[in-house]
């Protein structure tokens, strides 16, 4: 009876989305950042099985991989969906947006404003009441506080870093005031939306 039982139980999370195994066994199953349900030993969660669950104060981020992109479903703690995107593998995988994204939000909270010039493309377009273009680090840190401005760094600091939002071969954090692209394999900041 227990191995049929296990089979059951086996089939079912088998066949139950992502979306909806998460509120089910969650305390006795790793993150999902780490592994994902169905996932072998040896294994990352992406070779075995390509939906991954990555949860966050206030949400989580549902990524389906698919045809060369990833789907990208962020929502809320309650469930309801907040965005969706799609992220083509030559605007930057997933990981690598939110791993972006993670050191970007410590290097501007942080006032490292050597850092965030690290972190850009130059030339940076800041939209604002004029548009500008910024042509090198040393000209972002002799205008940092026009560009990461307090309403930039409000955004920024209840940015989640989890929460990509991919369109036009770009991402964004902070409800758009910072979109970034990737050029050669490196991801760095394109435009700074200071103007809000």
């Amino acid at each position: 009876m227990t191995s049929f039982l296990t089979f059951v139980a086996i089939a079912v999370l088998a066949v139950v989305p992502a979306e909806q195994s998460r509120s089910v066994g969650d305390h006795d199953r790793a993150p999902a950042s780490e592994s994902a349900p169905g996932a072998a030993v040896g294994m990352s969660a992406t070779e075995c099985n390509p939906t991954r669950v990555i949860t966050f104060p206030g949400g989580s981020v549902t990524v389906v991989q698919a045809d060369g992109q990833e789907r990208v479903r962020i929502t809320d703690s309650n469930g309801q969906l907040q965005a969706e995107s799609f992220c083509p593998a030559e605007s930057g995988t997933y990981d690598q947006l939110r791993a972006f994204f993670i050191d970007f939000k410590a290097a501007v909270t942080s006032g490292n404003s050597h850092k965030v010039a690290e972190l850009v493309g130059y030339p940076l377009r800041v939209n604002g009441a004029q548009k500008r273009s910024i042509q090198d680090g040393a000209e972002l840190r002799r205008r940092y506080s026009q560009v990461f401005t307090a309403a930039v760094l409000k955004e920024m600091r209840s940015a989640e870093p989890a929460a990509v939002f991919c369109r036009d071969g770009q991402a964004m954090i902070g409800n758009g005031a910072v979109w970034v692209s990737t050029e050669k394999g490196r991801v760095a900041v394109s435009v700074v939306n200071v103007s809000r």
